[in-house]
């Protein structure tokens, strides 16, 4: 699965989830203490949310399974439980999430296959592909936008200061470390930033080419909003 979508691996393994089969499945381990029923559903190959909350009620279980005291009994069966309610909504959302795909994949799609550059300086771009058609009887357009992001070096007051000062070989690689972490995020809203255009109907006419992402003026950081290029900037009153 990539930041958007749903590989199509993940979603023939999906389809073939029957819901109501899997809850009971999930009973039946409640009542045996472990999760041996799960395995013919492939939990693992259904993407990263889906996996994580099957290795949840996984734990859950063997909790559950190794109480002796009635206390810790009740208190990892019903863990469990939960645990097991969560697979199960996890396993509809991405179901739920799959027809969305499918339905917004007749007018758009979003490129999520962005690469890395090989070095990362404070002066960092992200640049996004996409297709788009106004109705799915229409032929496709393709573009790109870039959003461009210059990192301001700030100090981190919540660490302590080093007792000794760092080599150079070590300073640059956290440097790199730390603007990785920069861009990664940047590209991140960069994606959900198109997506999100063009579920709520924008048109591809409509996206310039280059972005300069805007800061929150008082941290002068990525926020949730600093790739929304279709919105107006807000004043200094927050307007």
């Amino acid at each position: 699965m990539g930041d958007l979508y749903y590989s199509k691996f993940e979603i023939e393994v999906l389809s073939e989830v029957d819901a109501r089969a899997l809850d009971a499945a999930i009973e039946r381990c409640l009542d045996v203490r472990n999760s041996y029923a799960l395995n013919v559903f492939r939990l693992d190959a259904c993407g990263p949310y889906v996996a994580s909350k099957a290795r949840e009620f996984d734990a859950a279980l063997r909790a559950f399974d190794g109480a002796k005291a009635s206390k810790k009994t009740e208190l990892t069966a019903s863990m469990a439980r939960r645990r097991g309610g969560s697979l199960s909504s996890a396993i509809r959302r991405a179901q739920e999430t799959v027809e969305v795909q499918a339905r917004e994949g007749e007018t758009f799609h979003v490129f999520d296959d962005v690469l890395p550059p090989t070095r990362f300086t404070p002066d960092m771009s992200v640049r996004v592909m996409y297709q788009w058609r106004a109705s799915s009887s229409e032929s496709w357009t393709h573009g790109f936008i870039e959003f461009t992001h210059l990192v301001v070096s700030r100090k981190d007051y919540t660490q302590p200061p080093p007792k000794r000062k760092p080599s150079a070989a070590v300073a640059a690689r956290k440097q790199q470390e730390d603007l990785f972490a920069e861009w990664d995020h940047l590209r991140k809203l960069a994606l959900w930033s198109v997506r999100d255009y063009f579920r709520d109907g924008g048109v591809a006419s409509d996206i310039p080419k280059v972005f300069p992402v805007r800061l929150d003026r008082y941290s002068k950081r990525l926020d949730n909003h600093s790739a929304e290029f279709w919105k107006p900037q807000a004043d200094d009153n927050g307007h």
